[in-house]
């Protein structure tokens, strides 16, 4: 009789460490009035990032660069509310959290506002044309 809830609960111990490390998807209705859905991953490990090209840098002001990155439309759509934020980074390195700056519009090209420091350099040095890795919109923005 113990072998047998012993087994149980080995049973029940591998479930549940298996549906911890799932990928979890779920679908967000974005328009009410019309059929459109959207079909969004979200990992357990974070946020999901997606690549997304640099379309447009200057140099605004000393130290000061604006970035236009090209996002798609799952990213795009989910931007909803002024001061929400994104995470860019390159690869397998740590990201870093910048503001959105152009206004939750509907465009497909999002405008970044970002003071050059040792720490992004990374970012800041980039040109156009070139990819990062970008998450979906986060945070409640200014309420």
């Amino acid at each position: 009789m113990l072998s047998i809830i012993t087994s149980k609960l080995l049973f029940i111990m591998i479930i549940v460490n298996l549906l911890s490390s799932v990928t979890l998807s779920f679908k967000l209705n974005l328009r009410k009035l019309s059929c459109n859905r959207l079909s969004f991953v979200m990992s357990t490990n974070g946020p999901i990032f997606q690549q997304a090209p640099i379309v447009k840098t200057a140099q605004d002001a000393t130290n000061l660069k604006v970035f236009d990155i090209k996002v798609t439309d799952e990213i795009k759509d989910l931007y909803t509310t002024p001061g929400q934020y994104v995470q860019i980074k390159i690869g397998d390195n740590k990201p870093g959290f910048y503001a959105i700056a152009s206004p939750p519009d509907g465009r497909d090209i999002f405008t970044f506002l970002i003071k050059e420091t040792d720490n992004n350099k990374w970012l800041t040095s980039l040109s156009e044309g070139l990819n990062v890795d970008i998450s979906t919109p986060q945070g409640k923005g200014f309420q």
